[in-house]
């Protein structure tokens, strides 16, 4: 699903124009942006919470040339869904 098939689709189902639900949804994806630059955590009861993890530094192997790199410490974005969340995902396996 892209970004305008979600749009499409939240239109639909709210009645809303689509001019609007873009309008929405842009300013929520760059609110979330500055909270994930701000390294704060955002819950959705019910669907999940978004984190950021700092990944410490360590060594890695480069294969190709033998020897062992220090990769540095870095920042990554984590999903925890929520038990619903899960239980949706797991339905859709069988």
């Amino acid at each position: 699903m892209t970004k305008q098939d979600l749009i499409s689709a939240v239109s639909a189902d709210t009645g809303l124009s689509k001019s609007v639900v873009a309008k929405v949804t842009d300013s929520l994806l760059e609110t979330m942006r500055g909270a994930f630059r701000m390294h704060d955590t955002i819950y959705l009861r019910g669907f999940g919470t978004f984190k950021i993890v700092c990944r410490p530094p360590r060594q890695a192997r480069d294969i190709c040339a033998g020897k062992t790199i220090q990769v540095p410490a870095r920042h990554k974005l984590k999903f925890i869904p929520a038990p619903k969340v899960k239980e949706d995902v797991a339905e859709g396996d069988e």
